[in-house]
């Protein structure tokens, strides 16, 4: 059941047509255009015991790892970091997301705009 709900939300996010640049400009990068076209996704997982203990092991690794399988435009390509280096890899660009997202609170989060 879990395979068939990813199958059909990742159906719903189908990555070939191409995304619009948030503001009037176009970005001309050639390394950022590349990045948007490959179908493979970076992944730049926290390592937080039990939950990402290696790229490999860990609940939320079986979780991507599911994600993966049923994810037919590429593969999903997950380095465990820690979390200052996680941080910089989606950053600069290396990776194209990072997980865990970590919560720091209620009182901190409605701080936020």
């Amino acid at each position: 059941m879990l395979r068939t709900a990813l199958a059909a939300a990742l159906g719903a996010c189908s990555r070939s047509e191409p995304h619009a640049p948030a503001s009037a400009e176009v970005v001309n990068d050639a390394g950022v255009q590349r990045a948007v076209d490959a179908p493979d996704i970076i992944a730049s997982a926290i390592l937080l015991p039990g939950q990402v203990n290696s790229a490999t092991d860990g609940t939320l690794i079986e979780l991507v790892q599911a994600i993966d399988e049923v994810y037919e435009a590429g593969r999903i390509i997950v380095a465990a970091v820690p979390l200052a280096r996680s941080a910089l890899m989606v950053g600069r660009g290396e990776a194209d997301m990072g997980f865990p997202a970590l919560r720091i609170g209620a009182a901190a989060d409605a701080q936020l705009p």
